[in-house]
C-alpha cells in the first residue's frame, strides 16, 4: 500500500468543510471536518481549509511531499481551468481565486470544481 499515490480531497459546504487523505484505489486514510461559519470572509474560510489540510496531514503522519495533488469541491459557479469560484450563493466567494492559493502554499497541483460535478466523478 505504501506505493499507492495519495491525494487530499476537500469538500467545501455551506455548513461544514471536510478534508481527507485518499489513496488512488479510493481508501480513505484519514479525514477531519470543521464548521464553515459561512458568515465570515472568504480569506478566513480559505485559511481554515489550509489549517484543515495541515491537521489531516499531521494526524495521518504524512508529509505534503507524499501527496500527489489536492482536489477541491466548492458550491457555486466554478471556473475549473483558472481555479476561480465566480459565485457561490451560500458562501462569500465572489471571483475568489482558490486554486492558486493552495498551489502557492503547498507547492503541489491543485484542482477545483463545482461540488456536485466533483461528487458525480
Amino acid at each position: 500500500m505504501n506505493n499507492l499515490k495519495k491525494y487530499i480531497g476537500v469538500d467545501i459546504g455551506g455548513t461544514g468543510i471536510a478534508c481527507g487523505i485518499v489513496t488512488e484505489d479510493g481508501k480513505i486514510l484519514c479525514k477531519l471536518a470543521t464548521p464553515t461559519l459561512a458568515d465570515r470572509s472568504s480569506e478566513e474560510i480559505l485559511n481554515d481549509i489550509s489549517s484543515l489540510i495541515n491537521n489531516v496531514l499531521q494526524k495521518n503522519n504524512t508529509d505534503i511531499s507524499e501527496i500527489t495533488s489536492i482536489g477541491i469541491g466548492s458550491p457555486g459557479a466554478v471556473d475549473d481551468a483558472t481555479g476561480e469560484v465566480i459565485f457561490a450563493g451560500n458562501l462569500p466567494f465572489l471571483h475568489t481565486q482558490i486554486k492558486q492559493k493552495f498551489v502557492d502554499e503547498f507547492k503541489i497541483p491543485c484542482f477545483i470544481g463545482n461540488d456536485a460535478n466533483v461528487a458525480a466523478l
